[in-house]
């Protein structure tokens, strides 16, 4: 943006800057929380970041990755959780969109290329591309095995990573969407749309439960999970605002909005994909959120901040590995559907559409499917986890090196309950 012209607007230089400094120091609206500072930004030479996912590693947490998605550079980069520094670059792509990890596989939507991409971790070698999509956006892991991506146009398919076919798919009801967060404990998927501020949560097999809106403005981007025992807080970008909203997990009661800025004051942006990592590590010890910065703008990052910032503002919950404090209280489904919140705006409305209460799960032969669909078989072989020896960084930053290494249990590793242990998250927007 280029500032007007003193001759045609009669300001002075002094009164430009003051007024810059006005617009960069705003304060947050009341009820917004601001968060202060970025721990950490990611950025290497990719254009137009879009999404953001954590893989975990298995043989020490401290040598975990992050993957960040770029449009413009058609590749996923590749820097490390500790220190942020650049390892490689995931080529191969028209048009890298959304990430999620499963164990040691990496999962990216290539919209352009109406496919969904599978690379091993850490040895970054692509294993396997299903096809057929006509614009996959969205991707998020409900388990191990079972992978939702969205369609931008409403349609969710659900991908079986075992047996590499399509194991069911269902309509949303969106005309516009993005992200996805599957909830593994759950058995919960939350999309969010991208046209009119909207979240939609169903069953894992696509039968609608909930419908949240009123919170938001037109944007409904990112989503994400933070765990605290069975409860925990779904947190989600709301991109026309540039803020972020942050609901209980169960009831979906919004509980509060947060604005992100750095050190010298300049605020997390037109953010599209979030995520979440909650293995506990030196530099982010209850875990970490991660968030688009500027995404498909100038000086576009991906900007990392410590999870216990976000719960001090907001009087949250801090739960390293998803375990609660002895003082966290088990939260119950509401009786009601609406639900009133001080921050803007003042009302959350929940449509209810099922009084079922039994949770519906997927399985590859009973799942059931709002539209009908015709399975599509992609190929019958099984991708292999095995495990090898993680690469070293690429210094050169070529991206095109295939790096010798290994891989072991990704961040969807399940515990007892079936949950993933490290972190849930879902894809951002276009």
């Amino acid at each position: 943006m280029h500032a007007p012209s003193s001759s045609v607007f009669g300001e002075s230089r002094t009164a430009l800057i003051a007024l810059a400094l006005l617009f960069v120091w705003t304060p947050a609206a009341p009820g917004i929380e601001t968060v202060q500072p970025v721990d950490l930004g990611l950025a290497h030479s990719g254009r137009n970041y879009d999404d953001l996912c954590f893989w975990r590693d298995p043989a020490d947490v401290e040598q975990s990755l992050v993957f960040v998605t770029s449009k413009d550079v058609s590749a996923v980069e590749v820097f490390e959780l500790s220190t942020g520094a650049y390892v490689t670059s995931i080529t191969g792509f028209s048009l890298a969109n959304n990430c999620d990890v499963v164990d040691d596989l990496l999962v990216t939507t290539d919209s352009r290329a109406g496919k969904v991409m599978v690379d091993r971790i850490p040895s970054f070698e692509r294993v396997h591309a299903f096809t057929g999509f006509s614009d996959p956006q969205g991707v998020s892991a409900l388990d191990r095995r079972h992978v939702y991506v969205t369609e931008k146009t409403g349609l969710v398919r659900v991908l079986d990573l075992d047996t590499l076919r399509e194991v069911t798919s269902f309509d949303s009801g969106f005309t516009s969407q993005e992200g996805v967060v599957a909830d593994a404990q759950n058995q919960h998927v939350f999309i969010a749309n991208d046209a009119i501020g909207r979240i939609r949560v169903f069953t894992a097999g696509g039968t609608l439960l909930t419908d949240v809106s009123g919170v938001f403005g037109t944007d409904a981007e990112g989503l994400a999970i933070y765990r605290c025992g069975s409860g925990g807080y779904l947190l989600a970008s709301d991109q026309s605002h540039d803020e972020f909203e942050v609901f209980d997990r169960l009831t979906l009661r919004h509980l509060g909005t947060f604005l992100v800025r750095d050190a010298s004051g300049d605020r997390v942006n037109d953010t599209d994909g979030i995520d979440i990592f909650q293995a506990p590590t030196a530099r982010f010890p209850a875990g970490v959120f991660g968030a688009c910065d500027s995404c498909s703008g100038t000086g576009d990052d991906v900007d990392l901040v410590r999870w216990e910032r976000i719960a001090s503002a907001l009087g949250l919950d801090v739960c390293p590995d998803g375990v609660p404090p002895s003082s966290t209280t088990t939260t119950t489904e509401p009786s009601t559907t609406t639900i009133t919140t001080p921050t803007r705006p003042s009302t959350t409305t929940i449509t209810t559409t099922t009084t079922s209460t039994t949770i519906q799960r997927l399985t590859t032969t009973t799942a059931t499917t709002p539209r009908p669909t015709t399975t599509r078989p992609i190929t019958t072989t099984t991708i292999r986890r095995t495990t090898t020896t993680r690469p070293g960084r690429d210094d050169h930053g070529d991206g095109d090196d295939e790096a010798d290494g290994d891989h072991g249990d990704g961040d969807h590793d399940r515990g007892d309950d079936g949950d993933r242990n490290d972190h849930d998250r879902g894809g951002g927007d276009d």
